[in-house]
């Protein structure tokens, strides 16, 4: 489950927060592959996440 929010700090700026919970079966390693995953999945959506930043501020 997932959700994005957006926040007006002040007339020109928005801050944007993305949340995300993820649960992984027990035949794919249940919360022990959450666990090593976490680090990985941060990693791809923080660069994802500068991306749409950059496209955004075009």
């Amino acid at each position: 489950m997932g959700a994005f929010a957006l926040e007006a700090l002040d007339p020109a700026t928005t801050r944007f927060t993305w949340q995300e919970r993820l649960a992984f079966p027990w035949y794919l390693g249940g919360p022990l592959t959450a666990l090593l995953a976490a680090p990985v999945l941060a990693a791809i959506w923080k660069r994802n996440l500068r991306r749409l930043k950059s496209l955004l501020e075009r």
